[in-house]
């Protein structure tokens, strides 16, 4: 799981956080990581071609495929990360002193939690293989050891 921090909630910036990934994957691997992109149908995601189309060339390096409204079921285990996530920043809190950098923490610490479902491993674990540790450090992630995991609301506080 990534996590990005966006000034508001709006299509704009979606589309630089998309373009960002790009940049910082280059085209082949962002293709081959973001194959598929599933979201909801918040108007933020309303420019799928700027998501799924190379700014290079135009060719398209992705699919985006909207849920349905109230089918949380429609996007699996990504559920299960918006809970951890509320362990840190409950329902309520504000994000207005939240950096980049600590949404990288909270998503390194999340992605080092083992699941059931991925055999014990953590989503770290299970996906430094496919993703590549190079990528992973591209993209502001690090493996907490479980003794270090840290998902309660004392993780970002300064």
């Amino acid at each position: 799981m990534l996590i990005y921090l966006l000034p508001y909630k709006r299509v704009q910036y979606v589309n630089e956080v998309f373009q960002d990934l790009k940049k910082t994957l280059g085209d082949f691997e962002f293709s081959r990581l973001f194959e598929v992109i599933l979201t909801d149908n918040g108007t933020e995601f309303s420019d799928p071609e700027n998501i799924e189309l190379s700014s290079i060339n135009g060719e398209r390096l992705s699919y985006v495929f909207f849920c349905n409204p109230n089918a949380s079921w429609q996007k699996g285990s990504i559920e299960k990360n918006h809970e951890y996530l509320r362990y840190v920043l409950p329902k309520g809190t504000s994000f207005a002193g939240l950096t980049q950098e600590d949404c990288n923490l909270l998503a390194s610490h999340i992605n080092s939690v083992p699941r059931k479902s991925l055999n014990n491993q953590s989503p770290f674990e299970a996906g430094q293989g496919f993703i590549g540790l190079d990528n992973i450090s591209k993209l502001g992630i690090s493996q907490i050891p479980y003794d270090d995991v840290n998902l309660s609301i004392r993780l970002l506080r300064k």
